[in-house]
């Protein structure tokens, strides 16, 4: 089985100081995976580790889905 070595967290802007969030972050970086944070909102998608602006339509573009090894929503 492959190993996770990376995972997305897609949450909305109002739940992305969730303790959950916060505690599943800490948690998967003590086993040395990778975690990016995409807030999803109104107008746009913000990677928080970046602190960039995506556009909604265009999130093909700057996300690829296949260098995760898993993706969880919130």
């Amino acid at each position: 089985m492959k190993s996770i070595k990376k995972v997305l967290l897609f949450t909305h802007e109002k739940y992305h100081k969730n303790k959950d969030i916060n505690k599943l972050t800490r948690f998967l970086k003590s086993k040395k995976i990778g975690t990016e944070l995409l807030i999803q909102t109104s107008k746009n998608i913000q990677i928080q580790s970046s602190a960039e602006n995506l556009d909604i339509r265009k999130i093909k573009k700057h996300i690829s889905l296949s260098s995760y090894g898993m993706v969880i929503v919130f």
